[in-house]
């Protein structure tokens, strides 16, 4: 039943993923689905009005952009409790364009710097994309930058304030790594017998970790 459709979102507790759940009312309730969709469904295809050179042309600057990693890069930040600055080093940038979200950005641009090119194993003509995901949410309707003639400079403004980054991008190895709780191990009351089988013990545990 269409009209008894219902949809809920929720986000996680750092807002950074949304998950979207879809509860529809079937009008054969004993039947089950072994799917969502029905094998009888005739599929919907797109139709595409533009001639098909087009989608070459597209095709073709996809394979002319080069993505570039921020770790390849020499970069440097400063922050406030409102908003945090990254500097990325690359000289001579031209035809730049950022596009800012609540949990990334996406640089697009040219380069004339001739050590970034020949260390990239690039021409100038082609299309560069940085996509860095950030720590935390930010505001992206009060995110700019601006070019220097050695920078990418990057204003974020963050969504959650007075609070301290220290970084970019988030740490995925430190906050995802389980916390390992070390365990002593348990040795029996000392007694003038078993002190030696008591060393023996320990040792042997203490070897097993």
């Amino acid at each position: 039943y269409t009209d008894q459709v219902e949809i809920r979102t929720q986000i996680n507790s750092a807002r950074t993923q949304t998950s979207i759940e879809i509860r529809l009312i079937k009008q054969q309730p004993r039947k089950t689905w072994p799917q969502l969709y029905s094998n009888l469904t005739k599929p919907i295809l797109p139709q595409r009005d533009e001639p098909m050179s087009e989608c070459v042309d597209m095709n073709m600057i996809d394979r002319q952009q080069y993505d570039l990693s921020l770790k390849k890069l020499k970069q440097d930040f400063f922050e406030t409790n409102e908003t945090f600055t990254s500097v990325i080093y690359i000289k001579q940038v031209y035809n730049c364009q950022v596009n800012f979200t609540e949990t990334n950005f996406t640089a697009t641009f040219h380069t004339k710097d001739e050590f970034f090119l020949r260390t990239n194993s690039i021409s100038s003509d082609r299309h560069i994309r940085l996509f860095v995901r950030v720590k935390e949410r930010i505001k992206p309707e009060k995110c700019s930058y601006r070019l220097t003639s050695a920078s990418i400079e990057l204003k974020l403004s963050k969504d959650n304030p007075n609070t301290r980054w220290g970084r970019l991008e988030p740490n995925e190895y430190s906050e995802s790594r389980p916390i390992i709780q070390q365990i002593s191990p348990i040795t029996p009351p000392s007694s003038p017998t078993s002190n030696s089988s008591t060393t023996i013990n320990s040792t042997v545990l203490n070897s097993n970790k």
